[in-house]
């Protein structure tokens, strides 16, 4: 939960790129010239499996992000989300369907302790379920249990 996010001295040092996000116009400029290096530090920094992103992916990646206008949608996300938290609407609302979230157990960007209290989110069937020796991005680093967790859930 965002509220969590902040609340957390661990967690904002972890989300310091949040706050350069929110600078105009000087973070799509940086990312825009480092692309590839980016992408290639969470390969080999960030991921227990590197193996699972190789340069084909990074070069995906890239290109996408090359697109106009997709950086500053990206980093908009960020921006919105500092800027202006969550609509009052929707904080009164509670998500009626089954969730299931799947989570690196190493996560560098988000404390796993940001999922205390989603109960208090999400009505529905709840399930976190903490992947070991992976890190944010899931999908990479563990795919074949994410595929597994995610055909089950699907049914």
């Amino acid at each position: 939960m965002f509220k969590n996010l902040m609340s957390n001295p661990s967690q904002i040092l972890k989300s310091w790129y949040m706050f350069f996000f929110q600078l105009p116009h000087v973070p799509e400029l940086l990312l825009s010239n480092i692309l590839r290096q980016f992408f290639k530090s969470f390969q080999e920094g960030w991921m227990y499996r590197p193996e699972n992103m190789n340069e084909r992916d990074i070069a995906m990646y890239v290109h996408a992000y090359q697109q106009k206008d997709a950086l500053t949608s990206s980093i908009n996300y960020y921006r919105a989300g500092l800027r202006f938290g969550t609509h009052k609407d929707l904080r009164e609302k509670k998500v009626t369907v089954p969730v299931r979230v799947i989570w690196g157990v190493d996560d560098k960007a988000l404390n796993k302790e940001l999922n205390d209290g989603l109960n208090q989110v999400v009505s529905g069937p709840l399930e976190v379920i903490y992947i070991e020796n992976c890190d944010h991005w899931v999908q990479n680093d563990q795919p074949e249990r994410v595929n597994e967790l995610l055909e089950e859930f699907i049914g």
